[in-house]
């Protein structure tokens, strides 16, 4: 790779990842009853990515609202989620709390965690989060890369024997 080409991916890359921390979504505007479900209990921060399995993979959702629905819990841990969890090698977890129905919707910092690199925050970003009273909703984006995935909840998955 000549170094021509080198400096314009370290230049995409960099805008890519300032995108990212930069765009936020406009106000909520009835996100609670506007939203996209993900119900996915492999999401768990209890759920080991086993070899074999496919890993989850966030790359290609849509940016917009998104509630979690999963038996196994619907709210993004808050704290560091360990590397292999989640259904993924890489799992986003929430290095924040989530908002009061007061506070409406606010922007939370999440973590990717990589390698366990950076006290498990390898890369963070910010994401939208508004408290709907009995459950809250996300505003999400794409991540840039596979074998990363948004957590939600933290109960055991749970395996049917036949």
């Amino acid at each position: 790779m000549s170094f021509r080409r080198f400096l314009l991916l370290k230049s995409l890359l960099l805008l890519f990842w300032v995108n990212s921390i930069v765009c936020q979504t406009p106000a909520c505007n009835n996100c609670c009853h506007n939203y996209e479900e993900i119900n996915e209990p492999r999401r768990s921060k209890k759920s080991v990515w086993q070899p074999g399995e496919t890993p989850l993979c966030d790359r290609s959702i849509s940016s917009g609202w998104y509630r979690f629905t999963s038996f196994n819990g619907t709210k993004i841990p808050e704290g560091v989620v360990p590397e292999y969890r989640c259904g993924t090698h890489s799992p986003i977890w929430l290095n924040d709390r989530h908002p009061t129905k007061a506070e409406g919707n606010v922007a939370c910092k999440a973590c990717i965690n990589s390698f366990g690199l950076n006290a498990g925050c390898f890369r963070s970003f910010n994401i939208n989060i508004t408290n709907c009273g009995n459950y809250f909703v996300y505003y999400l984006r794409p991540l840039g890369f596979c074998a990363v995935a948004y957590c939600a909840g933290k109960k055991m998955l749970m395996t049917i024997c036949r």
